[in-house]
């Protein structure tokens, strides 16, 4: 699964791949999220997008890998247990 983020601002951003962890983790058939952080025109040095998920995601302990793509990462959703999430609806 996609999740685009690279036309959206910052705090969006954050708000969208909450969202999409609460409501994709844990489910087996779905293993890995796609999320593009930054397009090919952007200097992803000064991402504050990409500094502000990759916060999110060593806060929430969530692992990662860089993509092929430059500012694509890969989340290994069927890990993560939803029930974890501090921003997850208890």
């Amino acid at each position: 699964m996609m999740l685009d983020l690279h036309e959206v601002g910052a705090k969006d951003a954050i708000r969208l791949l909450k969202c999409h962890l609460s409501s994709l983790a844990g489910i087996p058939c779905i293993k890995y999220l796609k999320v593009v952080l930054e397009g090919n025109d952007e200097d992803i040095s000064k991402g504050a997008r990409r500094r502000l998920v990759m916060k999110l995601l060593e806060r929430e302990s969530i692992t990662w890998s860089e993509d092929e793509n430059i500012g694509t990462i890969s989340i290994r959703l069927d890990i993560v247990d939803p029930k974890s999430l501090s921003f997850a609806k208890k």
